[in-house]
């Protein structure tokens, strides 16, 4: 095989990577839920909720977060929100458990 086939074969797969990647990451979403919805068993998840209280922590900030159906911590591992209490909030995370209670670990948060 010469240098040129190889060098072509390696662009065409690089580019076939990076289509499959974008695509797969367009179509796997975090599922839209409802706080009572909330299970272990469902790995990422994305809800709309209102902030009842916020806790800051070195290095940690637990939010309570309420919407119609329930509660539940969100637990952020840096401290650079400004979110407070009243505010509404969309978060994108991953469920985890923490002394049999589930929490979400905020991936993402958004102030609406």
């Amino acid at each position: 095989m010469n240098t040129k086939t190889f060098t072509l074969i390696c662009v065409s797969v690089t580019i076939l990577g990076i289509l499959v990647m974008f695509f797969a990451n367009k179509l796997i979403q975090p599922e839209n839920v409802k706080i009572s919805q909330i299970k272990f068993d469902k790995n990422y998840v994305s809800f709309v909720a209102n902030v009842t209280k916020v806790q800051r922590k070195t290095g940690l900030t637990i939010l309570i977060v309420k919407d119609e159906t329930g509660s539940i911590e969100a637990i952020l591992y840096e401290n650079q929100t400004r979110v407070k209490p009243g505010d509404k909030i969309e978060i994108t995370g991953k469920t985890q458990k923490y002394k049999e209670k589930i929490q979400v670990r905020v991936l993402n948060i958004n102030i609406i």
